[in-house]
């Protein structure tokens, strides 16, 4: 038996080391994540500043000011990378914090209306939102954190529908004690996601075969993440050339 003892002990210790050397290694990957996207926005930064000034410049060619676009886009492009990656890394090692405030729901909802309004009318894509009138419009949570969520969602669903609807329903489930519960779906009428990849577009840097557009694949791993952060959970349901919700 003391035997025993002494062996569980030095198995405790090692679990223990383990998991400190984990952490050290977690805290080591983010600060030179942190380091590393600082020293490549600065120069980024310039890169994009520059090009937005060229891009008013009306001495330059159209076959120019296509140049300046293209690489301006090129530029966001790595920038929305390096600021993903940043995320990721910052929630997988714990260090990102709630800040959490009273915000407007009807407010948040109608300027996320007015950001992907113009886009969907560009398209030919219908954009409807069908709020709950039961719904309290204060709550309290992390405005930032919530508005991503959302963006990263209703962005995937128009950037994924060609035509028909991209459709944001919030509904009231319960509501006891002065606490709602509410449920936020996200409809289009897109291309879908193919069965054998359901399950694994929440997993970073994954992206599904079928849609035939470049990204990070880290946007939907970092919309689970900030869900669970703020205490909720994320489902899909997709069909072939039907949509997703």
């Amino acid at each position: 038996i003391q035997h025993g003892i002494v062996l569980v002990a030095e198995r405790i210790d090692e679990l223990v080391n383990a998991r400190k050397l984990a952490e050290e290694a977690n805290h080591a990957k983010s600060a030179f994540l942190a380091r590393i996207t600082h020293e490549l926005r600065t120069p980024l930064n310039a890169i994009l500043g520059y090009s937005q000034i060229l891009t008013k410049d009306n001495s330059l060619s159209g076959t120019h000011h296509g140049y300046v676009d293209s690489m301006y886009r090129s530029g966001m492009h790595l920038l929305n990378m390096i600021n993903d990656i940043l995320d990721l890394s910052k929630i997988e090692a714990s260090r990102m914090d709630l800040q959490e405030s009273v915000m407007n729901l009807s407010e948040m909802f109608s300027d996320l209306y007015e950001m992907f309004r113009l886009k969907c009318e560009n398209s030919g894509i219908t954009l409807k939102f069908d709020i709950d009138p039961r719904i309290h419009p204060f709550v309290i949570t992390d405005r930032n954190k919530f508005n991503q969520i959302l963006i990263n969602l209703i962005g995937n669903a128009v950037k994924f529908t060609e035509k028909g609807s991209v459709f944001v329903v919030v509904s009231l489930l319960e509501y006891y004690d002065d606490i709602q519960k509410i449920s936020i779906s996200v409809k289009d009428t897109g291309i879908g996601i193919p069965e054998d990849d359901i399950e694994k577009i929440f997993e970073p840097f994954h992206q599904s075969r079928n849609t035939g557009i470049q990204g990070t694949g880290l946007g939907l791993s970092i919309t689970q993440k900030l869900v669970s952060l703020l205490g909720g959970n994320i489902e899909v349901d997709s069909q072939i050339g039907v949509g997703t919700t």
